[in-house]
């Protein structure tokens, strides 16, 4: 872009209209055609709404268009360089199930003065695939290309459809559309999120996210084909978690790509171009492949946004590629098909500014570097072989900016020493060929031909030279007994070979080497040659012998062992030791006791004797089977450490089974490792449960056991349960039973437990099991009934009578269906006006003493809108402040009452509590103003009259009521 331009005023040319709705300007679009139109998306109430003004300067006006058939926001919006046909679209925002995506047509009816649908709204293919969520037309409106971004043809993540329009500009409809997808080497998402076309209706540009980064494609229209020709990508991408919006120009020839405004306000253009393209043409010079568009838009996929400086044909027809783009530089090996194979050169120290590029006969890549001033020699992989200074190593004779190299047929290599003004020939040794300097002005690039010829560009011309003789070729020879290379052996040496023994993860090899003799540094490992050969004993044309990932240099400063790959012997690599934090000299870095190679096995941290940090040394909870990873195994909350001190167990968070965490028992004071402390018989669960003293066995020091008085149903937390002065251990109604019998029903399919239950609340009540069909038909009418099972919508078993009897309780019947659930839920006067209704969802032994406070807990009779509660003991609970208390918060008392009642009491009396209902027409005292009603408070229509009886005086025992 040639400036940035600040809008520095602006007019509000129009509004809603009195429309309402979210996303009014959710998607715009203007033309001009003599006046300006402006096409601007919404909605009202909960309807597409579109709305349109033409004009120009300070006067514009509201143009009529009709309602489109759309539910919410339009998402997308265009009209045609005429102005005469407008399209829009709806896409479901985030897979919104009441938003029918489409896209409908609009033309321009000027006897009307109003734009009217035409055609047939075309509707998704797929559900919720944002179809419409990007729309676009051409200058007459009549190739329209629609975003899909959420949609999925042939693996592509999001899709662009093209439709054309079939007949005139009143009467026609769309053709079928062509669905346009990304690449299968790009992983992209969201393709389709933003589309454009140009004027004429053959380019279209897609846009969409690959990789974390913004990315699009460029489509033409081909003898009725659409062919992507490229795809864009932003040098200077950024990585934001929103699209690129796209704009194509008229002409087609140019792109603009803008970024997501939290990164900078960044607008990326792209124009058509014919450099930085790969044309291929056969001997008659006509361009070759299946892709007539390759030389536009740049480089194709996959070379993406490099630029290209030198290319060179391989073997299968494969194309090597030397690239760079702002300081990255590589080489891309390419099928014949343009996919990319591999890319090499990056991760190598030095390497600068790949130029010219060609290979050999056995596939190797000589490489021109003009700004590090060197050779390169690669194999086919990618692998550095050798590199090149200048003449014989000559380093005050380097070369200066080589812009180009050529290989013969016989491994000799030209290199264009362009600053230095001269073409240089080289052996397939590496060496000067004696009279191989060529002098030329700025040489830029090389060639070599059948006839050996040498051709030569240098920017104005192209010449040809011709080799007529060749002088012989200098060569190492053992009379040659100086050192080339300064790196102290001499030049027959380092070209005599010796053998080297190395290991690899493979095996022990022997292998037989030789260094360069021109080069202090063969493999470039910052090991000269003589270090490698009376040293390190390592290999001088590897710069990373024993194949550990960790150079020979590096090893000799390590301290580990260059020609093993396994310096300490402990199955781990030494270069997976470095990548993974343990010692490559260290069978075991911390001294745990654990192998660093069984550390990197289970994730441990080799350089800590307590990864966890829970106070346990590795080994031991290796050997204990706790998770050396975790602090707290069992996750009960107490670090494994702590748990194999206080001898508990750090696998299971209950040790003794009672229901109780072991953290728990050891804040509270009780044994972690005997499920009853206090060797009452009643569980230490239950005790914290029922609010008892798990450390006495006697909470209130009246003499009776506290699981005794759990049998016997007295009050474990007052010495004189019914306080008539006589001490419960001497008192005759601390052992009396339940004087109803009680009917407890269960399937037959029913745990042990259950059985076991029954028989234990036989010992202190009289009781009768009978099964479902028994208890329907004969004892309905039973004062106590106990159901136990698990609720079930539907079922013939006792769990669907309790599914049913619930239905209505919301969280109480959900908890009871948990299948790891053990809840006790109570309905009262099911079957008849006084009775009540137990249920169990699984019924344990212990459970009998809560049932048992339930049945003696509080008589409920229930008719005709009284509801009577009588309390066979005085109520009691543990509190200071209040011990004679009770609530009112029964299921079936809260739904016939519409209330929950909290009352107070300052002596231990037995009431009895009867509660009236009455409504607005029904109630004998109506709340009104003269009757209580203050200010703006308005009678509720709901009333209750409670009658609260005792042996003792009302106004003496009575503390508070609360409703």
């Amino acid at each position: 872009m040639s400036e940035d331009r600040l809008i520095t005023d602006s007019k509000l040319i129009g509004q809603g209209k009195g429309h309402w709705g979210a996303g009014l300007g959710s998607s715009v679009d203007i033309k001009d055609s003599g006046n300006s139109h402006i096409v601007v998306g919404g909605e009202y109430a909960e309807t597409g709404r579109v709305l349109v003004w033409y004009g120009a300067g300070s006067s514009w006006s509201f143009l009529q268009i009709c309602n489109p058939e759309s539910y919410r926001g339009i998402s997308s919006v265009a009209i045609s360089e005429d102005c005469q046909i407008i399209t829009m679209g709806t896409a479901a925002r985030r897979g919104d199930p009441a938003v029918d995506e489409r896209v409908q047509r609009f033309s321009w009816f000027s006897d009307w003065h109003i734009y009217l649908p035409r055609g047939s709204p075309i509707k998704s293919n797929q559900y919720c695939d944002g179809f419409g969520q990007s729309i676009d037309i051409d200058y007459n409106g009549d190739t329209m290309v629609v975003g899909a971004h959420l949609g999925s043809v042939s693996g592509s993540q999001g899709v662009a459809y093209v439709y054309s329009w079939q007949g005139n500009r009143i009467d026609g409809d769309w053709s079928s559309g062509v669905s346009l997808i990304h690449p299968s080497t790009i992983n992209t998402w969201g393709f389709g999120m933003s589309v454009s076309i140009d004027a004429a209706g053959d380019t279209i540009a897609v846009a969409g996210r690959g990789d974390g980064t913004g990315y699009a494609s460029v489509f033409e229209s081909s003898q009725g084909e659409w062919l992507r020709i490229s795809s864009l990508t932003p040098y200077d991408r950024p990585l934001d978690e929103n699209m690129f919006k796209v704009r194509m120009s008229e002409s087609g020839n140019t792109i603009l790509l803008s970024s997501s405004p939290n990164n900078g306000d960044i607008i990326y253009e792209f124009n058509q171009m014919d450099n930085d393209r790969i044309l291929k043409f056969n001997s008659d010079g006509v361009t070759q492949g299946t892709n007539p568009m390759l030389n536009t838009w740049g480089p194709p996929d996959p070379v993406l946004d490099h630029y290209i400086w030198g290319a060179a044909a391989g073997s299968g027809g494969s194309l090597y590629l030397s690239c760079r783009v702002n300081g990255d530089s590589s080489i891309r090996k390419s099928d014949a098909d343009g996919n990319l194979l591999s890319h090499f050169g990056t991760d190598v120290a030095g390497f600068g500014w790949p130029r010219g590029i060609d290979l050999d006969l056995d596939s190797n890549v000589y490489v021109s570097d003009s700004e590090s001033n060197l050779l390169w020699k690669f194999d086919s992989n990618g692998n550095l072989i050798r590199v090149f200074s200048g003449p014989n190593g000559d380093e005050e004779n380097g070369f200066l900016s080589p812009m180009d190299v050529a290989v013969d047929s016989e491994g000799n290599f030209y290199v264009a020493d362009t600053g230095n003004d001269r073409i240089l020939k080289y052996n397939s040794d590496g060496l000067l060929v004696p009279g191989g300097t060529l002098e030329i002005s700025n040489p830029l690039g090389v060639a070599l031909y059948e006839d050996d010829c040498i051709y030569v560009v240098n920017g104005t011309h192209l010449f040809k030279f011709s080799q007529y003789t060749e002088a012989p070729l200098e060569s190492l020879t053992q009379s040659e007994d100086f050192d080339r290379d300064a790196d102290g052996r001499n030049s027959v040496d380092e070209t005599s070979p010796w053998f080297i023994t190395f290991t690899n993860e493979s095996g022990t090899f022997s292998l037989e080497v030789t260094s360069d003799p021109l080069f202090l540094d063969t493999d470039l490992d910052d090991l000269n040659d003589t270090q490698e050969y009376a040293v390190t004993h390592t290999n001088p044309r590897s710069p990373d012998t024993d194949s550990d990932s960790i150079c020979d240099s590096v090893e000799l400063d390590l301290g580990t062992d260059p020609c093993h790959y396994d310096s300490d012997l402990d199955f781990l690599p030494d270069g997976v030791e470095l990548s993974f934090g343990s010692s490559p000299i260290l069978f075991d870095s911390d001294f745990d006791g654990l192998s660093d190679y069984t550390e990197f096995q289970l994730g441990t941290d080799p350089t800590s004797i307590d990864s966890d940090s829970d106070g346990m040394n590795d080994t031991i909870e290796v050997q204990l089977g706790t998770n050396p990873l975790s602090p707290d195994s069992d996750g009960d909350s107490m670090f494994d450490g702590a748990e194999n001190e206080a001898g508990t167990n750090p696998l299971n968070g209950d040790s003794d089974g009672d229901n109780l965490s072991d953290l728990f028992e050891v804040f509270i004071n009780t044994d972690p490792l005997c499920n009853d402390t206090d060797h009452d018989n009643a569980t230490d669960d239950l005790e914290v449960y029922l609010g008892m003293n798990p450390l006495s066995n006697d909470t209130d020091g009246d003499g009776i056991g506290d699981f005794t008085e759990l049998e016997l149903g007295s009050n474990p937390w007052s010495n004189d349960t019914d306080y008539d002065g006589v001490p419960d251990s001497i008192d005759p109604d601390s052992y009396s039973d339940i004087a109803e019998q009680v009917v407890i029903v269960f399937d037959a399919s029913a745990p042990e437990a259950t059985l076991e239950f029954a028989q234990n609340l036989a010992m202190h009540t009289d009781v009768i099991i009978v099964t479902l069909e028994d208890f329907l038909a004969n004892h309905t009418d039973s004062p106590y009934v106990v159901l136990i099972g698990t609720p079930e919508s539907e079922s013939e078993k006792v769990g669907g009578v309790i599914y049913n009897l619930l239905d209505d309780t919301g969280d109480v019947l959900a908890d009871m269906m948990n299948p790891d659930s053990h809840e006790i839920a109570v309905r009262y006067c099911v079957w008849n006006s006084s009775q009540t209704v137990v249920m169990l969802s699984q019924a344990y032994p212990s459970d009998v003493f809560f049932v048992l406070q339930i049945l003696r807990g509080v008589n409920v009779t229930m008719d005709n809108g009284t509801i009577l509660l009588q309390y066979p003991t005085p109520p009691v609970v543990d509190s200071e402040t209040d011990p004679y208390s009770f609530n009112v918060d029964a299921i079936d008392v809260v739904k016939a009452t519409d209330s929950v009642l909290s009352i107070s009491l300052n002596l231990p009396v037995t009431p009895t509590l009867e509660i009236t209902t009455f409504n607005e027409t029904t109630t004998p005292c109506p709340l009104e103003p003269e009757t209580g009603l203050v200010g703006y408070e308005e009678a509720l229509g709901k009333y209750l009259d409670l009658t609260l009886t005792t042996e003792e005086l009302l106004e003496d025992v009575v503390k508070s009521l609360y409703i």
